[in-house]
């Protein structure tokens, strides 16, 4: 996918302009690069490539896990 064809594929919808608009073309344009980028790689590189995208979820739920900790315990003390 390139940039002529997300614009044709934007021309072609009710509301080009609309944001959700953009942010979808841009998520499927993302999508198809990762895609492209994964399936130029060698075996090595595609675990490698799912260690680190593994690692990079497990940091995220962390995070995620500890602002769900943070909220509660703001909300308790408030509620105190």
């Amino acid at each position: 996918m390139n940039s002529e064809r997300i614009k044709e594929i934007q021309s072609k919808t009710a509301y080009p302009d609309s944001i959700s608009v953009q942010q979808a073309l841009f998520q499927v344009w993302n999508e198809c690069e990762q895609e492209s980028k994964i399936s130029n790689m060698t075996v090595d590189q595609k675990l490698s490539y799912l260690k680190a995208m593994k690692a990079k979820e497990n940091v995220y739920i962390l995070s995620v896990k500890e602002k769900s900790k943070s909220d509660l315990a703001m909300k308790a003390a408030l509620e105190f």
